[in-house]
């Protein structure tokens, strides 16, 4: 939906702005031009197999925001593994997020801010009010457990698999390369250069709850990997492996729930002020997360009568 790619949109104004003599100062927003932040600008090369699903208008319409963004010709192309037979490719620069060192440095930056966090299982939002009674506004933004406090069914598990090995040299200084077609059943193939590691991926099985660790699926990983993006890349440079599950929905839920409305459906009684709605990202939660966060910060400020934020979007006057 086009309110996505606003999020995605915004999220990277946000991460590369501080970089570029843009003058817009968000407030609020953490300066990710500090390298303990994790935020970097990298290349990307992303290549396709099928001619009918490359679409450059649809799959990158807001292409003219990435600094160097082109076409990629086969002359810069690497060397592939056996069987492999790519019809286009793309490269452009973007924005690369490392959790290992970003999450520490979100957590600092809020905590640095007189912010708390608790750890605790819940059941149901009303949970979250007996805990702060004197909150104006819940915001649910609990992942995949998200849909369960608001007894929403549409929510789903993405299972996702990746390797992590040593990190190796790719083509062209690029930061990633991307097989964007995969095969067909879930399992696709792309390699990201991070501070000390890369990371071979990956899967997306829509439905499966399995987190359980699958030593024949991390093989298939790097085979697959090596065959259709890195040749250079093996099994003996793995450095460990994870299974994970995405919060997968329709759409992401972002919205405002206000005090009475469609009680049968949430507890709201007992919830008291009005309910904001963020969840259901998917495998994007870093891409959207900074313009679905404006947009969160919108909708309170707003229940409170309270001016929001320029947003970077807007000041790009895109």
């Amino acid at each position: 939906p086009h309110w996505n790619m606003r999020y995605c949109v915004e999220a990277f104004f946000i991460f590369i702005l501080e970089k570029r003599d843009t003058g817009f100062k968000a407030p609020l927003i953490p300066r990710f031009v500090e390298q303990r932040a994790g935020v970097r600008m990298g290349k990307v090369a992303a290549f396709y197999r099928q001619t009918d699903s490359f679409d450059i208008e649809r799959l990158y319409p807001f292409r003219h925001m990435f600094p160097s963004f082109r076409v990629l010709p086969k002359s810069c192309w690497p060397t592939f593994g056996p069987g492999v037979s790519y019809s286009h490719a793309v490269e452009y620069e973007t924005a690369f997020v490392d959790p290992t060192l970003y999450l520490p440095y979100l957590l600092e930056t809020y905590s640095a801010r007189g912010c708390k966090i608790t750890l605790c299982d819940l059941t149901s939002l009303s949970e979250v009010t007996a805990m702060y009674p004197t909150a104006s506004v819940v915001i649910n933004c609990a992942g995949l457990g998200g849909g369960p406090l608001s007894r929403d069914t549409t929510m789903y598990p993405i299972r996702g698999a990746l390797v992590h090995t040593r990190l190796l040299q790719m083509p062209h200084g690029w930061s990633a390369m991307i097989d964007a077609d995969g095969d067909g059943t879930g399992l696709s193939s792309y390699i990201i250069s991070r501070c000390s590691h890369m990371v071979v991926g990956g899967t997306e099985y829509t439905g499966d709850a399995r987190t359980a660790s699958d030593s024949m699926l991390y093989e298939r990983i790097i085979q697959r990997a090596q065959q259709w993006l890195l040749p250079s890349v093996s099994e003996k440079d793995v450095q460990g492996s994870w299974t994970g599950l995405r919060p997968g929905r329709v759409e992401v839920r972002l919205e405002v729930e206000q005090q009475g409305i469609d009680t049968a459906s949430l507890d709201r009684k007992a919830c008291g002020g009005p309910i904001i709605h963020n969840y259901g990202h998917g495998g994007s939660g870093y891409t959207l997360s900074w313009g679905c966060a404006l947009d969160v910060v919108s909708l309170a400020e707003s229940c409170a009568n309270e001016p929001s934020p320029t947003s970077p979007f807007e000041h790009a006057k895109l």
